[in-house]
């Protein structure tokens, strides 16, 4: 199959972090290219053909004819949509220059539906229509949760859309090497074996929830052997560093952008992901759970449908910082449910590989090309 997926922008994100382990797992010899729509800084690096552009402005109407010159120039057979824009010009390109069908469009529905809202009631009613007319004319919609596709039914009929969880790199986040990754991180933070680390990672924004870590990090500083590290930078980064100096939280440790996160989740006790309402899907507690590091996280879609209270990890009440502060003293005192979570994390874990993802994709794929 001849396939091209049409993003944005190559900025880090989990719209780009899929995209990236789609096209570099591909098992079917399928002739794949990445079009983002503008040039930005700070590109995350992807090992396949990328359509390189010029131009850096975030809608270009030019980006019209030239996508559809490259559909037509390269037999694209399937038209894989991500993110905001490419929704935008590939409802155009669909309504216009594909009346016979010939081409395949699918919209992959990241999570912009559930926080759309964030940006303002405008883009929320400019994107609720674009989804009601895309649902008419595109040929696939894939929902990356079930509350993603609780939301996205309400305007794209539902024998439409498929129901596809993110993947994560098992290989890259084992917990084959996690007692030396863990040790050496330690080392080069010169954080103490002793110590018990409790740690963040998300983008440093108010619905990651990163209030209600600190909240328990004050709660705990009498407890000289926990350590509480962030990882991670955001809008709210200088927030952070100003609340942790001014309330003396020597216990914990802003670290910033962390490159290699696998040892960052290695040398954890404990993960905490304490997002505040619903979240569309989330990488980093399966990336962690995947190495065996057992996982707090607030009980809310799509957290929830992962995980199950006690028997792969532990949810805590939203926005409830004692709920919150009550499990991790669960998991502190109690060694043998700490090793079981550990245990059905990694075996939980497994069922989101990107090998799984990329033979579900590939028959969805063939799937739509068969209804001509």
């Amino acid at each position: 199959m001849n396939i091209v997926h049409v993003i944005d922008k190559l900025t880090m994100g989990g719209a780009q972090v899929v995209v990236k382990s789609i096209v570099e797992n591909d098992y079917r010899d399928n002739e794949l290219w990445v079009y983002p729509l503008r040039r930005t800084d700070n590109e995350i690096q992807i090992q396949a053909r990328i359509v390189q552009q010029t131009r850096n402005s975030k809608f270009n109407i030019s980006n019209i004819f030239k996508l559809k010159r490259f559909i037509r120039n390269n037999d694209i057979q399937i038209v894989h949509l991500h993110l905001t824009n490419s929704l935008m010009i590939g409802l155009l390109i669909s309504l216009f220059f594909n009346s016979r069908k010939e081409v395949k469009f699918v919209y992959h529905e990241h999570g912009t539906i559930l926080n759309a809202v964030e940006r303002g009631s405008l883009f929320m009613f400019i994107y609720k229509n674009l989804l009601k007319c895309s649902g008419k004319i595109f040929d696939g919609f894939i929902a990356i949760s079930g509350v993603v596709q609780s939301s996205l039914k309400r305007y794209v009929p539902i024998d439409k859309i498929k129901l596809l969880y993110n993947p994560i790199d098992t290989k890259r986040f084992s917990n084959k090497e996690k007692e030396f990754r863990g040790a050496s991180f330690r080392s080069e933070n010169n954080i103490g074996n002793d110590k018990f680390l409790i740690g963040f990672a998300g983008r440093l924004i108010p619905r990651k929830g990163w209030s209600l870590f600190l909240k328990v990090a004050e709660q705990l500083i009498e407890e000289k052997d926990s350590v509480f590290l962030i990882a991670g930078v955001g809008d709210d980064f200088d927030q952070i560093n100003d609340y942790i100096k001014t309330n003396k939280l020597d216990n914990v440790k802003l670290l910033g952008f962390v490159s290699n996160i696998e040892s960052f989740y290695s040398a954890l006790d404990l993960l905490i992901v304490p997002s505040i309402n619903v979240e569309p899907m989330g990488l980093t507690y399966l990336e962690a759970m995947s190495i065996g590091i057992p996982v707090i996280a607030t009980n809310v879609p799509a957290f929830n449908e992962i995980i199950t209270d006690k028997s792969n990890g532990l949810l805590f009440n939203n926005k409830d910082d004692k709920s919150l502060l009550k499990k991790v003293r669960l998991i502190r005192s109690n060694n043998s449910l700490r090793d079981r979570l550990s245990r059905k994390a990694v075996a939980s874990a497994k069922e989101f590989s990107i090998s799984s993802y990329n033979y579900k994709l590939n028959e969805y794929y063939l799937s739509l090309l068969d209804t001509n």
